[in-house]
């Protein structure tokens, strides 16, 4: 039945005749007249008016152009919920983003659980605090000031998360070292006219007979395979007597390890061997740094000891160099002091390989590592659990990196044109390095060199334990890479770092350095007399002592230098 209003019907003698709609008709009828007054864009469309809107191609309100459609949000609904969905993205990127930074903190496992929960607490109430203002969409100024420090804190996180990580790198990359490479080199005359290998097939090659024989015997089947051939070899008792043996032309090339070269030059007649001869070839050999000799009954957790290492190399760290910095810190984490143990480069004492015969102690960096650290276990009798070694030109960097150091000078002195004066002195890398070395301008020569060297370790120490030294962090990683290593696990060292932070403790260094005579002797690695010292033997017991007190958990008491 139509719904347009509705005109009752008469008969044909005037009378009305009955109304036959239904209740649901008369209501719609009734209700027409206030729809048709109301506005087109208010009044609901019904089913059947769409439908015969778009049939027609008419709106409701007859004849529009909207097609049936429903009116268009206005432009204030749909900027809030653009800003809405920008908020909300962003408050999920931050959230994931500190929450990756809080694993990654955890992962290092540097911060003690205390600081760490600390840290996510912080991290968490930062995200609150940008989540509300970012998600306040009523007010324009709180949602950039949201957005904006949101892109900082999310830039500080990954500058942050970025050095960390590359830090951490670093140091596990020069941790738990357990290995060791020794350079063995082919070397020829100066004036010889062979380029390669090759051209050196049919050499006579020389070789020595004992020392470093394990690893001459591989370069040699290195060079054996290269060349498809077996090579011609004269065995020398001595190093001297090979480079004679050289220099006269009995040999045309010799197989020696570099480090020795570098202890030919100490001796007379050979000061000036390197400009004689040339390297022809190289072969690396990498070899397995085994497990340290002695031990202390009273051997504990918190107590360990580590043998510190300078190498007179500036090509890197080489497996065999002169150790010309020896010295033992012994570390106890309760008592919190650090004992540092010096012992002269030229202590003539018994290598663990000489079989009892003495030579220097520098003399051990040239069979590698272990004998270093065998040779002073014995010495002491006492476990050596760490060792920590430094090229030179790594500690110019790293005293550079810090931003110099502040030392005192007891005597005046000038080395490479650079003078020293007696007093405090601020010391850029090279000058350290040169302070390190001096020992001539000294009355007790290398006893005072080794006290330089150990305040130069405790003045480093210091600076590197300040807050200070975290404005330097990038630039001391850099230095740090690659000149130095330790077999000290990275775990170890994460957990020592924990514990200084849960701590707050401050370190008492103590040093000590053992005295002795000097005198001229043949050292088992040397052909001729050198200058030795021979040890006295009180300064050596009286170093074990305070070793063992350290082990025994006693606070140590510096004792008086000893007497040259």
């Amino acid at each position: 039945m139509s719904k347009e209003e509705y005109v009752p019907k008469r008969s044909s003698n005037g009378s009305r005749v009955a109304d036959t709609r239904s209740g649901r008709e008369r209501k719609a009828a009734r209700e027409e007249p206030v729809r048709r007054a109301a506005p087109a864009a208010s009044r609901p469309v019904r089913e059947n008016e769409g439908h015969k809107a778009k049939s027609s191609g008419h709106g409701p309100s007859g004849g529009g152009s909207n097609g049936g459609k429903p009116p268009k949000r206005p432009p204030q609904e749909k900027k809030k919920r653009r800003f809405t969905g920008v908020g909300l993205l962003m408050s999920i990127a931050m959230l994931l983003l500190e929450v990756a930074f809080g694993v990654f903190l955890m992962s290092t496992k540097l911060l003690p659980l205390k600081l760490l929960a600390v840290v996510y607490v912080l991290l968490f109430l930062l995200w609150l605090v940008l989540a509300v203002l970012i998600l306040d969409h009523r007010k324009k100024g709180r949602f950039i000031t949201g957005c904006v420090i949101s892109v900082l804190m999310a830039g500080l996180l990954l500058g942050g998360g970025y050095a960390i990580y590359t830090g951490v790198i670093t140091v596990k990359n020069n941790t738990g070292a357990n290995t060791e490479v020794s350079h063995i080199g082919v070397y020829i005359r100066v004036d010889d006219k062979a380029q390669n290998l090759e051209d050196a097939k049919d050499y006579k090659f020389g070789v020595l007979t004992t020392l470093d024989r394990e690893n001459v015997n591989h370069s040699i089947e290195n060079i054996n395979t290269q060349l498809e051939t077996n090579i011609n070899v004269s065995e020398y008792e001595e190093i001297g007597e090979l480079i004679t043996a050289l220099r006269s032309r009995k040999i045309d090339a010799i197989v020696l390890n570099d480090a020795y070269i570098q202890m030919l030059e100490e001796s007379e007649g050979f000061e000036s061997i390197r400009s004689e001869i040339r390297e022809l070839t190289q072969v690396k050999i990498e070899k397995q740094v085994e497990g340290q000799a002695g031990g202390n009954a009273a051997d504990t957790g918190h107590v360990f000891t580590m043998f510190i290492s300078g190498i007179d190399s500036r090509t890197g760290l080489v497996a065999k160099s002169h150790s010309d910095v020896n010295i033992i810190a012994t570390v106890n984490t309760e008592t919190h002091q650090i004992f540092l143990l010096s012992t002269p480069r030229d202590y003539y004492v018994p290598l663990s390989i000489s079989k009892g015969v003495p030579d220097k102690l520098t003399h051990a960096g040239i069979y590698g590592i272990n004998v270093c650290i065998d040779t002073l276990s014995m010495l002491y009798d006492t476990k050596l659990d760490y060792y920590f070694r430094i090229n030179f030109s790594g500690f110019e960097d790293v005293v550079d990196a810090i931003g110099g150091v502040k030392v005192y000078n007891d005597y005046p002195f000038t080395a490479e044109g650079i003078r020293f004066d007696k007093g405090y002195s601020v010391l850029n890398g090279r000058e350290a390095l040169l302070f390190a070395r001096e020992r001539k301008s000294y009355p007790d020569g290398d006893a005072h060199r080794a006290r330089n060297q150990m305040q130069l370790i405790q003045v480093m120490f210091d600076k590197c334990t300040s807050p200070d030294i975290l404005a330097k962090y990038t630039d001391i990683m850099k230095a740090v890479d690659g000149c130095f290593e330790t077999s000290m696990p990275y775990d170890k060292l994460a957990e020592l770092v924990r514990n200084q932070l849960s701590s707050n403790a401050q370190w008492e260094v103590i040093s000590y350095a053992v005295s002795g005579t000097g005198a001229k002797r043949k050292p088992y690695s040397m052909s001729s007399k050198a200058y030795v010292m021979l040890p006295d033997m009180s300064t050596v017991e009286t170093a074990k002592n305070l070793i063992n007190q350290m082990y025994r958990d006693e606070r140590i008491v510096a004792p008086p230098p000893a007497a040259e």
